[in-house]
């Protein structure tokens, strides 16, 4: 398996599973049980939406829902997605919040991984709800209620 290739929908299930992402040399990873689904930003239109906050990238069509689009990295204010970016490598993660679909967009996805919970702990990043422990390093897991 390539990095970053989901591996099946029984992982997904998996209470331990973690999608994980690199930004900026720091490891983030997004609960798989908040997951809807991962859609490759290629593959979609966004429609901008003008005098939007920094980091609503706009909105796309998923079969019939309009999923809103937040830009990860302009939300941690360091570079901002345009719609003409690179996109072959980065991904929308479309994610249930409080019963609502958003899209988080994404880059550097690294792949699904299972975290080892007896070293979980805990974090002052109010975005993160913790730290994360998989593969022999530490994810920043995003409190997604929080940060959006």
């Amino acid at each position: 398996m390539q990095s970053g290739e989901l591996r099946d929908e029984a992982d997904i299930e998996d209470a331990n599973c973690v999608l994980a992402f690199q930004f900026d040399q720091t490891q983030f990873c997004i609960a798989c049980a908040e997951i809807a689904e991962v859609v490759r930003f290629k593959d979609v239109t966004i429609q901008s939406v003008p005098r939007t906050k920094t980091g609503v990238l706009g909105f796309f069509n998923l079969r019939g829902d309009v999923i809103p689009v937040i830009d990860f990295e302009a939300m941690w204010k360091t570079h901002a997605t345009t719609l003409s970016d690179q996109r072959r490598h980065k991904r929308i993660v479309v994610v249930n919040v409080n019963g609502i679909q958003v899209g988080v967009l994404i880059s550097g996805v690294l792949g699904l991984v299972s975290v080892d919970l007896s070293k979980t702990q805990p974090t002052d990043d109010i975005a993160c709800s913790a730290l994360v422990y998989a593969e022999g390093k530490y994810f920043k897991q995003l409190d997604l209620a929080a940060w959006l």
